[in-house]
């Protein structure tokens, strides 16, 4: 029987097992590319790169989002305000002139009607502007502007409907007077109210957002200037160089 290889030298001596060097794992490229002085300016170099790239694209985006904000509050938020006050001013006008023409005596009808007549048609050049003006993605407001025109609609037929028959004698035509000046005193104005609110709101709060200091743009160029501060203290260190 042949003794074990492992176990034997050729001369008879054992192996000691324990005294075999195995040998050492090797070092991960990219590790050792990190410990050495090339590897860490390297990758300094690339962070100081892409600090200044963040750093130039958030200003850039938060200015380009602030210049949108300005535009909407032009073209849209701030017209649709004006139409809200002039629409709401209109049919109070409108109304009142309707319910004086036919409760008052000493008032000229004449004069009342023209009143009335032109408020109504300033109240419709209101929504046609409000119309314009208003943000498609803001459905409230369209909703709220459709609704209103509808029941201007239905408003002006029950004032027409009043008026012939109060020029026929009839007395039916208070009652009608009655159901227009309910449906713009319960039902119209408070809409327009509400829409003029809202938006008066809206411009209100665009103002603020867009005269706010913008934080992450600010965030981002500090940290920049920061890490090349840093990094220039490195460089320092290293190389005992100033500049």
């Amino acid at each position: 029987m042949f003794p074990r290889a492992t176990d034997t030298t050729a001369d008879g001596h054992v192996l000691d097992e324990s005294l075999v060097v195995e040998d050492a794992a090797p070092r991960r490229p990219w590790r050792e590319l990190l410990m050495s002085t090339p590897g860490r300016l390297a990758l300094l170099g690339v962070l100081l790169i892409a600090a200044t790239l963040v750093a130039g694209v958030v200003p850039s985006v938060s200015v380009a989002a602030r210049q949108q904000q300005i535009q909407t509050l032009r073209g849209h938020t701030e017209p649709l305000a004006v139409a809200a006050q002039s629409l709401y001013s209109s049919l109070s006008i409108a109304d009142a002139a309707a319910t004086t023409s036919f409760i008052s005596t000493d008032a000229d009808p004449t004069t009342l009607l023209h009143t009335y007549n032109q408020a109504l048609a300033d109240a419709s050049a209101a929504l046609v502007v409000a119309g314009t003006g208003v943000d498609p993605q803001n459905r409230d407001a369209v909703q709220q502007l459709t609704d209103i025109s509808r029941h201007l609609g239905v408003y002006a037929g029950l004032i027409s409907t009043a008026r012939a028959n109060d020029n026929a004698g009839n007395p039916i035509g208070v009652a009608y007077l009655g159901d227009a000046s309910a449906l713009m005193q319960d039902t119209v104005l408070p809409m327009a109210h509400t829409l003029y609110s809202e938006q008066i709101r809206a411009v209100a709060d665009t103002q603020s957002r867009t005269e706010q200091l913008p934080g992450a743009a600010l965030a981002t160029t500090v940290a920049a200037l920061v890490l090349l501060v840093l990094a220039q203290r490195y460089l320092m260190r290293k190389t005992h160089r100033r500049g």
